[in-house]
């Protein structure tokens, strides 16, 4: 099995004070786990060593091409990948997207650094190995575990900035959970997919990738916020965080109206936490009308 290591809590130490910082490196990590059942760490990839919250689109790329490409190994049955908490839930969502093998991906991470008197990175990197070598996480793509659970990387988020338990799937649930004696599955089916990257990206010699905006309606939105984030951007396309069902203050609504006829691609989602966007509401502002605008739900 594989070990990746990129930073992040779980590989971080104090700096004299409360403050911690990533400076243990993934052969340390490896050492410190605690012994698994049929399943063991036998080779590491030093990838970084990064406070997750400076990962930038570009670094989530790199990483998730780094993964595709240990992953055809013939002597990787699986990998596990050390990552910060704070940006977590994208990179292996990234990852996720771009890997369409059946081998297991596990992310890692944990909210107490590795100099704590009781830190929670080893118990979690065991877990992860026992998962894997369960095969409760075969052809499940990406998973994130924080904590005592493995999420699917498509609903996995952070709803918590200090809890042990730090990640959930709300609405959802796990896709796996450890009983005091074995692993099993208990999460929905996935329908997996995936998306090819761009050439640049996947060649590793991306130039700057194109910017999307995200716009989170408010009750009152300052006019003309829409139009200043597509120019932030590259002009193509946003996403507007919505309300509820996908419905927003009919002054965003003209904006967004507006930004379509423009041959802007405009993608409606939702500030909610489970279920999503569906156009059951006209007058102005709700998402019927902003469908039928050209507006896509997401």
């Amino acid at each position: 099995m594989l070990l990746i290591g990129s930073g992040g809590t779980i590989a971080s130490t104090r700096d004299g004070g409360s403050a911690s910082v990533a400076t243990v490196t993934a052969e340390d990590l490896m050492a410190r786990i605690p012994p698994v059942a049929g399943a063991r760490i036998t080779r590491v990839n030093e990838w970084a060593r990064i406070n997750s919250w400076a990962l930038v689109q570009d670094d989530m790329f790199a990483l998730a091409r780094v993964i595709r490409d240990e992953a055809v190994r013939a002597d990787v049955d699986g990998i596990v990948v050390t990552h910060g908490t704070d940006t977590i839930e994208r990179s292996a969502f990234l990852a996720d997207l771009l890997y369409a093998g059946s081998k297991p991906i596990v992310f890692v991470g944990a909210m107490r650094p590795a100099d704590d008197a009781t830190p929670d990175g080893p118990g979690n990197l065991a877990r992860a190995l026992e998962a894997i070598g369960s095969g409760v996480l075969d052809g499940a793509g990406v998973t994130v575990l924080v904590g005592a659970d493995a999420h699917a990387a498509r609903w996995a988020t952070k709803i918590d900035s200090r809890a042990e338990q730090a990640v959930a799937s709300p609405g959802v649930g796990p896709l796996a959970v450890r009983d005091a004696a074995s692993w099993r599955r208990v999460g929905p089916e996935i329908r997996r997919f995936t998306v090819a990257p761009p050439d640049a990206v996947d060649a590793g010699d991306a130039p700057p990738l194109p910017i999307v905006p995200i716009v989170v309606s408010q009750p009152a939105p300052l006019a003309g916020m829409l139009p200043w984030a597509i120019s932030a951007g590259d002009g193509r396309a946003v996403v507007v965080e919505a309300l509820g069902a996908g419905n927003l203050a009919p002054a965003l609504a003209r904006e967004i109206e507006a930004a379509v006829a423009a041959g802007v691609l405009v993608a409606i989602t939702t500030c909610t936490l489970t279920s999503g966007v569906h156009p059951s509401y006209r007058g102005d502002g709700g998402n019927a009308e902003l469908v039928d605008a050209g507006a896509i739900g997401a």
